[in-house]
């Protein structure tokens, strides 16, 4: 039985193709039956950025249906249940940031998924709604005013997210406008099957989306399969407790590649209007936060995520010492108490090189920043250092770009509940933190609380891979 496909083993799709393979789809029942296969393809040397193309196999004939089901992982299987391709019993969103990472979403979108979706199908606008970003608001504003209101009536949904780290952020502070959900019983949280297009991909590389020794290419776009909670953080300005003095409250988001200034969203479930801004990935300040602020521009995303590295050196030409009282709080802690940080190097408590707060292990698919963290685990994990004058030695405890020195007696690493940080710097560059990508610019003088969501309330769901692969 024909199919007019070419015919490539399943064994050596597996072995040899994994990185480029889509997904399978079992398309034959009877006897002998084989299963279709969809692969990406980009190799064009005649173009500098050739545009990914959607390429269809077939595999060998197989004796049965069931047999060849076996073979074949789950998360690569269409016709499974827990497929991350649209569900028809969902409502459906697919939603692509145009500007994420070096811009390939909007191409993905056109040369992949949708001729994928069509193979299926779903068809725009009647099995789902596009959405493209025309502005840094949309994805947050679609969550906020379309898929919150349906969540919290009880209908499913699916979103393809083409995006990195900051699309996802941007759901989730859309989800929590106004707080968490009052009717917890009804609410159904949005299922995102990410597809990762944006420079460092934390939570993909984290989470096993794309594999640790991947690239960030479309070479390298694997399909997911299996639910897991995404945590959030909130590092808005509130009283550790009743006795502490109120915090200063002034912080604006910076956008427009940092040259404008916006106001954060107010925190509704607290009296005093705080700020709020929540993360799923990291909150920073100090070198990695500046190294991110300065590196926003559309010039620098066209190196993609070599631009760090880029701008890293010129930091590190001449290494600030940043001011400001950091204090964590700890999980023996009664009262919420806070405390002064503690750790094995010997530093002033109000003077920092590298502070940095995550949910993941690695921050791109090289850099793994927390060697003790599991894909989603809800664990918070500090990284800090002291100043440092020697630009070497700052390399030497990134480890040259590729991870943490775990166990070095210079680096205090630890898991926290929360940190408050007062900022003490003249110079407004200094005064840079970042959650998830987005820059927030804080006054002299005031502070902010990043600590874990204090609820096992599921606000969003991410379709992921096994974390064995």
């Amino acid at each position: 039985m024909a199919s007019g496909l070419p015919i490539i083993p399943l064994q050596t799709l597996l072995d040899k193709h994994l990185q480029s393979v889509i997904a399978f789809e079992i398309t034959c029942t009877g006897k002998p039956t084989w299963a279709t296969c969809f692969l990406l393809d980009n190799k064009d040397d005649t173009e500098a950025e050739p545009d990914p193309k959607l390429l269809k196999v077939r595999t060998e004939d197989h004796d049965s249906h069931e047999a060849l089901k076996r073979l074949i992982p789950e998360y690569l299987l269409l016709n499974h249940e827990n497929s991350w391709l649209l569900k028809r019993v969902q409502k459906n969103h697919v939603v692509v940031s145009t500007k994420s990472g070096t811009g390939q979403a909007s191409k993905f979108y056109d040369s992949i998924l949708k001729p994928l979706l069509d193979h299926f199908g779903f068809e725009e606008g009647h099995n789902y709604v596009l959405h493209e970003t025309k502005s840094a608001d949309t994805i947050k504003l679609l969550a906020e005013n379309g898929i919150l209101h349906d969540s919290a009536r009880g209908i499913e949904q699916n979103i393809i997210l083409l995006s990195g780290d900051g699309g996802i952020s941007d759901i989730i502070n859309g989800l929590l406008k106004d707080g968490l959900p009052i009717n917890k019983q009804s609410w159904v949280p949005p299922v995102i099957s990410l597809i990762p297009l944006g420079t460092g991909n934390a939570l993909a590389n984290s989470s096993g989306i794309i594999g640790p020794n991947d690239n960030i290419d479309l070479d390298n776009l694997l399909a997911m399969s299996f639910f897991a909670n995404v945590i959030v953080i909130d590092p808005g300005p509130k009283e550790f407790n009743s006795d502490a003095n109120p915090l200063i409250v002034c912080a604006r988001l910076l956008t427009n590649e940092g040259t404008e200034l916006a106001p954060l969203p107010a925190d509704n479930e607290n009296t005093s209007n705080h700020s709020v801004i929540y993360g799923a990935v990291v909150c920073s300040w100090g070198l990695h936060a500046t190294l991110v602020a300065d590196s926003d521009s559309q010039e620098w995303r066209k190196l993609g995520d070599s631009r760090f590295e880029a701008v890293a050196k010129n930091l590190l030409d001449s290494p600030h010492i940043y001011r400001g009282l950091l204090q964590i709080q700890k999980f023996a802690d009664v009262g919420k108490q806070t405390h002064a940080i503690e750790g094995n190097e010997p530093l002033s408590i109000d003077e920092h090189g590298y502070l940095l707060a995550t949910f993941c292990s690695k921050l791109d698919a090289k850099f793994r920043v927390s060697p003790q963290s599991r894909p989603l685990d809800g664990r918070l994990m500090l990284v800090h250092f002291g100043p440092k004058n020697d630009p070497q030695e700052i390399w030497r405890l990134l480890g040259y770009g590729d991870g943490l020195a775990d166990g070095d007696p210079a680096v205090t690493y630890r898991e926290v509940d929360a940190f408050n940080l007062r900022f003490d710097e003249d110079d407004k560059r200094w005064r840079r933190i970042c959650v998830d990508g987005h820059i927030i610019q804080v006054e002299k003088g005031s502070q902010i609380l990043c600590h874990k969501l204090d609820n096992s309330f599921d606000v969003v769901q991410l379709r992921m891979m096994n974390e064995d692969g």
